[in-house]
């Protein structure tokens, strides 16, 4: 095993999802196992401010890779997606979905997430 990535988790409700730490935990180091990766304990988020400072210290450290439990966590605040902007070299893994990104792909994913959230809201208003 000589790769090796950054874990990330959030412990608290993120888009309507809260997946227990202990979980997030297992199948990161399940999905990291099965591709041959180090698994390493995940950096967590736990304090109450705005703004996801612990994701966007592994964003601006540009690291390999970071693993995420599933994309449904992954935080659409401006800020993040400002640092997306900026070229970094960074894969993004999501296990939940056996899905790895590049920095584009996962922009590109994000805003049509959003965009279909918008339909979707715009098509079942009362």
């Amino acid at each position: 095993m000589n790769k090796t990535t950054a874990s990330y988790a959030y412990t608290r409700e993120i888009n309507g999802v809260c997946i227990p730490l202990p979980i997030q935990t297992a199948y990161i180091r399940n999905f990291l196992s099965n591709l041959n990766v180090q698994f390493s304990l995940p950096h967590v988020e736990i304090t109450h401010a705005t703004g996801f400072p612990i994701l966007r210290k592994l964003l601006i450290e540009s690291r390999e890779s970071i693993s995420f439990c599933s994309i449904l966590i992954f935080p659409t605040d401006k800020s993040i997606r400002d640092i997306l902007k900026i070229e970094i070299t960074t894969k993004f893994i999501f296990c939940m979905e056996n899905l790895i990104f590049s920095q584009q792909e996962l922009i590109t994913f994000l805003d049509n997430r959003d965009e279909l959230k918008m339909i979707s809201n715009a098509t079942f208003k009362d």
